[in-house]
């Protein structure tokens, strides 16, 4: 799937823009485990691609890892999350006003996610009106990665794809300080 996006990072004391295009690959379901990776990389090629493993269940679908792959001038750094149990991400039963908050830790890192549905809207997607929740969230990350990151985005319940988001972040590796907005609306319900 593509993203037409606008955006940008900053760090290092500079703005790096995004490229206009962003994707998301969405492997083949194996069995009911499924991975999706979303790459928000500046045009220069820094910044996460974010992996997502969800696990789709009777009751609704649940997440068991997120691994953020951030590079930053040559350097990589790689955060595998994970909850354990998987957390209840999207119950079938979802509904305007549930809050969902959960925990993913990683060896020196652990990232606490507090979810809000505040909406039903419909949203155009290439041309394909898609029902979708309005989902709130903050992740908050302590420990060899700190700082919190703000999204609104618009769930697809139906094909367990965000079709639209809004993304702010501000971050903390070592020495180095980022901070990051962006808007990104996928291009087509179809891939």
């Amino acid at each position: 799937y593509e993203y037409a996006t606008a955006g940008a990072y900053t760090y290092g004391g500079q703005d790096h823009p995004l490229p206009d295009r962003t994707t998301l690959l969405v492997d083949p379901a194996d069995g009911e485990r499924q991975r999706f990776v979303r790459d928000v990389r500046d045009t220069a090629g820094n910044g996460p691609s974010i992996e997502t493993v969800l696990l789709f269940r009777p009751d609704g679908i649940y997440l068991e890892s997120i691994t953020v792959r951030t590079l930053y001038q040559g350097f990589e750094d790689v955060q595998a999350l994970r909850s354990d149990p998987p957390a209840l991400y999207v119950p079938v039963s979802a509904t305007v006003g549930d809050r969902f908050t959960y925990e993913l830790a990683a060896p020196a890192t652990t990232a606490t996610v507090d979810a809000v549905i505040t909406r039903e809207e419909t949203i155009d997607v290439g041309g394909t009106a898609v029902r979708t929740f309005v989902v709130e969230t903050t992740t908050r990350f302590e420990g060899t990665i700190n700082g919190t990151l703000a999204a609104t985005g618009w769930l697809s319940p139906e094909r367990a794809l965000i079709v639209r988001e809004v993304v702010d972040s501000s971050m903390r590796f070592a020495l180095i300080e980022t901070r990051g907005r962006y808007e990104s609306t996928m291009t087509s319900a179809t891939p």
